[in-house]
């Protein structure tokens, strides 16, 4: 009869082996879809990122623009008082 019991407690022992693999597999499908959750949020944020970045830049275009423009102006109304000063 010990071979049968011996049987009995492999057959078990393959049972519990079993249900451990099963429970590591759900975890990792479980992980996996987590994963897959995370890229999807990552890659919005990302794009998100992208498009306050590019709008950030087109602002500071268009200060700088505006600045050079300024500047240009200053430059000439400089110029054109040196020019009155110069002649009384």
């Amino acid at each position: 009869m010990r071979g049968f019991s011996d049987y009995l407690a492999g057959m078990e022992l393959l049972e519990q082996l079993e249900q451990r693999i099963f429970a590591l597999l759900d975890r990792v499908d479980a992980l996996a879809a987590e994963n897959a959750t995370l890229k999807q949020a990552q890659a919005e944020e990302l794009s998100s990122l992208a498009e306050e970045n590019h709008s950030l830049r087109l602002e500071l275009e268009q200060e700088r623009s505006i600045n050079q423009s300024a500047s240009a102006r200053l430059t000439d109304i400089l110029h054109r008082i040196r020019e009155r000063t110069e002649h009384e």
